[in-house]
């Protein structure tokens, strides 16, 4: 049984029960994830998880946005709470530069 996911095709990725599973293990599948697999671009957004079960099991649903692509994967709950993080930064990322524009705008200062 694998640990981190089932790709869009049945493909599965992660460590096997018994491996060590690292952060660089999680940090690598979520990055896969976070790549469409139809347009190659880094658009893809989380849109929503469900635990499957009672088990360490989550169904995600992801939304590219560049292509509209959409997909929808299993994963253990580490690699969920992952990309909830990837996007929580991006997120926030965001939030910043969206107030730095609208500063500017307003005329208080540069973008």
């Amino acid at each position: 049984m694998f640990l981190f996911f089932v790709g869009p095709f049945g493909e599965a990725y992660g460590a096997r029960h018994g491996e060590r599973v690292t952060r660089a293990m999680i940090a690598d599948t979520c990055a896969r994830l976070l790549e469409c697999p139809a347009c190659r671009t880094r658009f893809v957004c989380l849109v929503d998880w469900s635990p499957i079960g009672a088990g360490e099991e989550i169904q995600v649903l992801l939304r590219c946005g560049q292509c509209e692509a959409w997909r929808r994967v299993t994963v253990s709950q580490a690699v969920a709470e992952g990309l909830d993080r990837a996007h929580a930064a991006v997120r926030t990322k965001m939030e910043v530069k969206l107030a730095r524009l609208e500063r500017a705008r307003r005329g208080c200062t540069p973008p």
